[in-house]
C-alpha cells in the first residue's frame, strides 16, 4: 500500500521516500520511473562496487538524497536495494520479499552480509519463470497450500516445502515424503509419476487426495497467498513461497487465481499410503525413464486419521539441521 501511494505522486527528485524504520534508518523509495528500492542507512559503510543484474542492483556505502513525503530531504549514506524492472510483477515480488526481510531481522542494525544474501535471493527469486501450464500450476499450488493452512498450518509444512516446483515430492522430510494431488469432479482420478509411487522398505510416502469444486465466491488462490505470506513472514521459509507464486504466475495482487469450495475440499480430502494406490509394484526396467499413468484411488483403503497424525507427529519431531530450507 505504501509503495502504491508512492508510485502514485509526481516524483521531482530521484527518490521519493517514506520511513519504514526510523530507529534503523529504513526507508522505501520509488524513482522517477516507479521502481522501488529499499535504503538502510550506513553511517561507517564502505563504498563498494554495485552488484547489478537485469532486475536488481545493490549499491553498498554511497552518498544519497532522498525526498519524504513532506518535502524534507534526507541526506546519508545508504545501502541500496533497488529494483531495475519496470514490470509491476516484479515490483510486487521484490516488496513482498522486503517485507519479509524486515520482519525477519533479529535487530535493527543490517549487516552488508545480510543485504548480499538477500540480493542473491532475489536473483535466485527472478529467475523463476511461469510454468507452461498456469493452470494446472495454479490448481496444484491451491492444493498444497489448502492442506498446509487445514492440517497444522503453513509454519509446520514449511521446512519440509518443495524448493523447486520440479521436485518430484511436495514435502519432504527424512525418509518421508507428502505428494498433493487435486482433480476436479466426482472421480478420484490423480496422475502420478512412477517415481512417486514406488518405494524401497524403508520409504514413507502419503498422497493427499483433493477433490475440487470450482465456485467463484469460493477460497481463491489469492486468499491462500496471503494467509500463508502473513504466516511465513520473516521466517526462513518465505522464499519457497515466493518461488511458488512467480512459478504459477500470482505475482499480482489483483490477480484472485482459481477459487474453489473450501467446505467441499475438506470433506473430500483423503490420506492414501502410496503402497496402496495402485501402480505397477516392480521398478523401472532398465532404459525405462520418468514414467507417467493415472491411478483410480476410488477403491483403495483411505489412511485413519488417527494414523495420520501419528505419523504426522514423526515430522514434527525432525530436527532443524535433517530440514531443508534457505534462509533470506
Amino acid at each position: 500500500m505504501a509503495f502504491r501511494e508512492l508510485a502514485a505522486r509526481e516524483i521531482e527528485h530521484a527518490f521519493s521516500a517514506i520511513v519504514l524504520d526510523a530507529r534503523a534508518g529504513v526507508y522505501l523509495g520509488v524513482d522517477a520511473n516507479r521502481r522501488p528500492a529499499l535504503f538502510i542507512r550506513e553511517a561507517a559503510g564502505i563504498s563498494q562496487p554495485t552488484l547489478r543484474t537485469q532486475y536488481l542492483s545493490l549499491t553498498m556505502g554511497r552518498d544519497y538524497r532522498v525526498t519524504q513525503a513532506d518535502g524534507s530531504d534526507v541526506k546519508s549514506r545508504f545501502n541500496v536495494l533497488s529494483c531495475e524492472s519496470s514490470a509491476p510483477a516484479d515490483s510486487e515480488s521484490f516488496l513482498a520479499v522486503c517485507d519479509a526481510f524486515l520482519a525477519g531481522a533479529k535487530n535493527a542494525q543490517f549487516s552488508g552480509d545480510q543485504l548480499r544474501s538477500l540480493f542473491i535471493s532475489l536473483v535466485r527469486l527472478f529467475a523463476v519463470r511461469p510454468e507452461s501450464d498456469v493452470t494446472s500450476q495454479r490448481q496444484g499450488l491451491w492444493g498444497e497450500l489448502f492442506v498446509m493452512s487445514r492440517l497444522r498450518g503453513f509454519p509446520f509444512w514449511a521446512p519440509f516445502w518443495h524448493e523447486e516446483t520440479t521436485s518430484r515430492f511436495d514435502f519432504t522430510g527424512p525418509g518421508r515424503w507428502v505428494e498433493v494431488k487435486t482433480a476436479l469432479g466426482k472421480d478420484r482420478i490423480h496422475r502420478f509419476a512412477h517415481a512417486q509411487l514406488y518405494t524401497a522398505h524403508d520409504e514413507e510416502i502419503a498422497v493427499a487426495s483433493l477433490l475440487l469444486l470450482e465456485d467463484k465466491s469460493g477460497l481463491s488462490l489469492r486468499n491462500l497467498v496471503t494467509e500463508c505470506r502473513a504466516e511465513l513472514r520473516g521466517s526462513p521459509y518465505y522464499m519457497k513461497l515466493e518461488r511458488a507464486v512467480r512459478s504459477a504466475q500470482m505475482e499480482d495482487p489483483s490477480a484472485a487465481g482459481p477459487a474453489f469450495s473450501a467446505t467441499h475440499a475438506e470433506s473430500e480430502l483423503a490420506w492414501f499410503r502410496a503402497e496402496d494406490v495402485p501402480h505397477f509394484r516392480l521398478p523401472e526396467p532398465q532404459g525405462v525413464s520418468e514414467t507417467h499413468y493415472r491411478a483410480n484411488l476410488h477403491g483403495a483403503p483411505r489412511i485413519s486419521s488417527e494414523d495420520l497424525g501419528a505419523w504426522l507427529n514423526k515430522w514434527r519431531d525432525v530436527p532443524a539441521s535433517e530440514v531443508g530450507g534457505r534462509t533470506l
